[in-house]
């Protein structure tokens, strides 16, 4: 049976968030303070209001796929059961930590700049930097 569940998850950023939602392969919607409606299991009634949201339409998900920002400006993820199973949390995580980085380079461009990424085996994330003097 399939039910609606809610995840805390550590991002507190939307734009890496969307970043790392596109390098999954997932086109995502914005909406301001959570006025998007996110649709359950089959596309069937509202099950959550969400800033970022992507449509089941554009995935292999069962329901749509819901990221409400809550009140610590954090987001929690709101996800079908049947697709908690294949969604990959612990890449968003890692993908949403290398936006952020990238985000804070370009942000600093004078003081850092970006040297290199690397994936090692067990899919961990190794960025290096540089910086300037």
């Amino acid at each position: 049976m399939s039910e609606h569940h809610v995840v805390s998850i550590e991002v507190d950023d939307q734009e890496a968030l969307v970043n790392a939602l596109e390098e999954m392969g997932y086109k995502s919607e914005v909406h301001a303070n959570n006025s998007g409606s996110v649709r359950g299991y089959m596309g069937r009634g509202e099950t959550a209001k969400c800033s970022v949201i992507v449509r089941k339409e554009s995935t292999h998900f069962y329901g749509d796929l819901g990221f409400e920002r809550t009140s610590d400006n954090k987001f929690k993820m709101h996800i079908d059961s049947m697709d908690q199973r294949k969604f990959k949390t612990n890449q968003l995580k890692q993908l949403h930590a290398k936006h952020k980085i990238k985000n804070h380079i370009k942000a600093h461009a004078g003081k850092y700049s970006f040297a290199s990424e690397k994936v090692d085996e067990q899919g961990k994330i190794h960025i290096k930097l540089r910086v300037r003097r």
